[in-house]
């Protein structure tokens, strides 16, 4: 199972860099078939990750980063369908470099079925992941359509880039809120500094300016602004877990 589980993913980073080509090359239909071929990839290893483990899977960097990328290339699906194929095709580049990563570094994640301590034996594992999952892909969304928006100097899409952000604090503070509540049951405070809760603090700190201030300020400042939110946000459910490790290491997952 866990040869098919590699073997997946592997073929799904193929076809999303196949994408990324075909869309570069501004091949619209054949990109957009294999943006959805990856997606569904993407999803498949996913079910037997589950099958696998007999579990959702949501304990590690690898089972997020799926998770990630199967949103995201959701999303990515959708802007292909409405023909907005610039977002699509950065939205693969997000989704190819992360599964790159994942199969670089995390590749022995996917063959690995360890029991979970105590600690994650919570309902709100569930929740708090899947939250953060989508923030972070909202996340993406957004930043790849400010980055056209910068990339062809275009106005107009500013509303939609603060709707998509608006949504994604939105679920980014459930994250938080929900973590919180967790980390009361498993170590007994809401909050400790724990490098992954202050970098996620930071993140949320960001795109709450963006929301507050996005009237004041040029709207190219505005995308400039989600574009290092996004960095940010990568930063935080990634870099976080290799070089400031703390209480969330256990997880290595968001």
């Amino acid at each position: 199972m866990s040869v098919l589980i590699l073997a997946d993913a592997v073929c799904a980073l193929v076809l999303l860099v196949l994408s990324c080509f075909f869309y570069w090359k501004k091949n619209v239909s054949p990109a957009g078939k294999m943006t959805f071929i990856s997606t569904l990839l993407l999803i498949l290893a996913l079910v037997l990750r589950a099958i696998y483990l007999r579990r959702l899977p949501l304990t590690s960097g690898a089972d997020f980063i799926l998770w990630f990328c199967s949103v995201t290339m959701f999303f990515s699906c959708i802007a292909s369908y409405r023909r907005d194929s610039d977002t699509s095709f950065y939205l693969c580049i997000i989704s190819s470099i992360l599964m790159l990563i994942m199969l670089l570094l995390m590749s022995s994640q996917l063959a690995s079925s360890p029991a979970l301590s105590p600690l994650l034996k919570s309902p709100l594992l569930v929740v708090h992941v899947l939250f953060a999952v989508i923030a972070y892909s909202l996340f993406a969304f957004s930043a790849a359509v400010s980055a056209i928006s910068l990339k062809k100097k275009e106005t107009g899409r500013l509303l939609f880039v603060v709707r998509l952000v608006r949504f994604g604090f939105i679920t980014l503070t459930l994250t938080i809120v929900l973590g919180a509540v967790w980390a009361e049951e498993a170590w007994g405070s809401y909050w400790s500094w724990d490098p992954k809760e202050t970098w996620a603090l930071i993140t949320w700190l960001i795109y709450a300016f963006i929301l507050h201030q996005y009237k004041r300020i040029k709207e190219k400042n505005v995308h400039i602004l989600v574009l290092a939110g996004f960095a940010v946000s990568i930063f935080t459910f990634l870099g976080v877990n290799y070089l400031l490790p703390g209480l969330h290491t256990y997880a290595n997952a968001n």
